[in-house]
């Protein structure tokens, strides 16, 4: 079961949103799955084949309906458990309705496999059932079925002007005159009037005590006020005052022995041991400094949320697909005067090229998103932001790319983390600028907090390229491209100025102090993490944890209203 859990986490990752049984096949495969969940592959081969056999030409419908049971004994239904009484009684009431299938031979020589399981769905939909139980001191039921009974207490619901009598239901089927004429219920006005007032008889001689109610107020989207049916008569009326019972949740509650215990620590990592267990890369920064507990759960305990298949491509793969165009053309061009000198027809092949790649690439995991026609839009989409953004880079002087995609070992305090720069670019006179692509950049503030909600290109700066006199977001959007930057001068890029800048409130008068508070502040974040603190603290309360997996898991959610609500309200 572990095992199969496991798997389902990672074909989520990868599957669509609907997908064949084949194609699923095709991915446990990959998966390796064979080895971990043999039974699991054993049953949905046997099934795979049993379709193949099944979907070949037409049956009779009985034949049809012994292979859907025999498909079913193959998959494992109903079960290795005892199934218990309302189980058992759904299972006999399913054979029933395979055995109405079969019936049809006398009407039906032969049909398809598909058309038989369309017809055994409509089927399955119709049928009228309630898994018969026990004596109980209080029974539900509908209209029609408290007809004729007795009970010690009887409460009637839903009587309003709106609802009763019930409306006309003739029979489609038959004509309406044939049935007036021999009284059917609901086959007229007239009849419904009749049925309402035989079952308000009934009710009103079923038990000692009755009450008969309805709602204030309608469901409806023009909700408004409701009075009791004009049916009910000289009943006495008035306000249902009951008592206030406690909820289960509140029974609960209230019998609950609270034992207090402060647990935000962790064990601290111990380097020689615990370097293997981090995962995440620099992420393990930017998550602990919006939230401790969040980083703990990621990055050491590893724990994840389960994905939900998406049935187009997402915005991080679309982001992906515009990393790797724009990474295959400048490992082509690699300086801003190849890009000057190159022609149209042979920029527009580059594009084509690398966008083909990509869309290779991507289609191998996501077969349905990358379908022939979709992928002939993305590329035309992809070919189109690259080129864009070729012309923001045109508007820059002299410079060459010195790194693409580079990936890095970064130390910080005791850490040791994998990055992966997009690209760092060099001008003529060796100063250096750090770039992160993003198909929507954040505000140039948000990595200047001591708590910095996007502190990848500081670090990058300080751990990996200490001679940069600039990083910057360059925002890949249509219609909108520029770079979003933090620079030492001012000459470095489109728009940017040197820090700090006009407009712009910070505790840093220089470029200087500015990287040597970056240095103390994700210093300061590298130990804390590596110290174990854990505790549940998201910067910014309830932003911080709209997107959060982890919510069930520290249950910030349960202890908003304590711990929370006021310092939000402050803000």
């Amino acid at each position: 079961m572990a095992e199969r859990a496991r798997l389902d986490m990672r074909l989520r990752k990868r599957a669509e949103a609907t997908i064949t049984l084949d194609w699923l096949l095709a991915l446990i495969e990959r998966e390796d799955a064979g080895r971990t969940c043999p039974d699991l592959v054993r049953v949905l081969s046997a099934v795979s084949d049993f379709n193949k056999t099944m979907f070949a030409g037409s049956q009779k419908p009985s034949a049809l309906a012994r292979g859907i049971s025999e498909a079913l004994r193959t998959a494992g239904f109903p079960g290795e458990r005892q199934l218990d009484s309302p189980e058992y009684q759904t299972l006999k009431k399913w054979q029933e309705v395979l055995a109405d299938l079969a019936a049809l031979d006398s009407v039906i020589s032969s049909m398809s496999y598909s058309d038989a399981l369309a017809r055994l769905r409509r089927m399955a939909a119709e049928v009228v059932f309630q898994p018969e139980t026990s004596d109980v001191p209080i029974q539900v039921l509908g209209v029609l079925e408290s007809a004729g009974m007795e009970f010690d207490h009887l409460w009637v619901m839903g009587l309003s002007d709106e609802a009763w009598p019930p409306q006309p239901r003739p029979n489609p089927f038959l004509p309406v005159e044939l049935q007036k004429a021999a009284g059917l219920p609901r086959s007229s006005a007239r009849a419904s009037l009749e049925l309402a007032h035989r079952l308000i008889d009934g009710w009103l001689s079923a038990a000692d005590e009755i009450v008969l109610s309805h709602p204030r107020h309608s469901d409806g989207r023009e909700a408004g006020e409701l009075s009791f049916s004009p049916l009910i008569g000289d009943t006495d009326v008035c306000e249902l005052a009951l008592p206030n019972y406690p909820s289960y949740l509140e029974l609960i509650h209230q019998a609950r022995r609270l034992e207090r215990i402060r647990d935000d620590s962790a064990p601290a990592l111990t380097i020689s041991r615990d370097r293997s267990v981090i995962s995440g890369g620099v992420a393990v920064i930017k998550d602990h400094a919006v939230c401790q507990f969040r980083a703990l759960a990621l990055h050491r305990f590893r724990a994840e949320g389960p994905k939900r298949p998406p049935s187009v491509l997402g915005a991080a793969e679309r982001g992906t697909l515009v990393h790797y165009v724009l990474a295959q053309v400048w490992r082509q061009l690699k300086t801003k005067a190849t890009l000057d000198a190159i022609s149209e027809d042979e920029l527009v092949i580059l594009l084509m090229r690398a966008a083909n790649d990509a869309i290779s690439r991507l289609r191998s995991d996501r077969p349905a998103a990358m379908s022939r026609r979709f992928a002939q839009i993305e590329r035309t989409r992809l070919m189109r932001l690259a080129r864009e953004w070729l012309e923001q880079d045109r508007k820059r002087g002299e410079f060459s790319v010195v790194a693409i995609e580079d990936k890095r070992s970064i130390e910080i305090g005791e850490l040791v983390l994998t990055a992966r720069l997009d690209r760092v670019d060099e001008l003529m006179d060796g100063r250096r600028v750090v770039i992160d692509y993003k198909t929507r950049a954040p505000m140039a503030r948000a990595m200047l907090d001591e708590r910095p909600e996007e502190p990848q290109l500081p670090l990058y700066l300080i751990a990996s390229e200490p001679d940069a006199v600039a990083v910057a977001f360059a925002q890949v959007r249509t219609g909108d491209m520029r770079f979003v930057a933090l620079a030492r001068d001012s000459d470095l890029l489109p728009g940017a100025f040197a820090f700090p800048g006009p407009r712009m409130s910070t505790k840093y008068a220089s470029w200087k102090e500015l990287i040597e508070g970056w240095r103390m502040d994700l210093a300061g974040i590298a130990a804390s993490f590596s110290a174990g603190n854990a505790k549940t603290d998201p910067k910014n309360y309830p932003h911080t944890c709209r997107n959060c997996e982890f919510r069930s898991f520290c249950r910030i959610d349960e202890r908003a209203g304590t711990a929370f609500v006021q310092g939000n309200e402050d803000e």
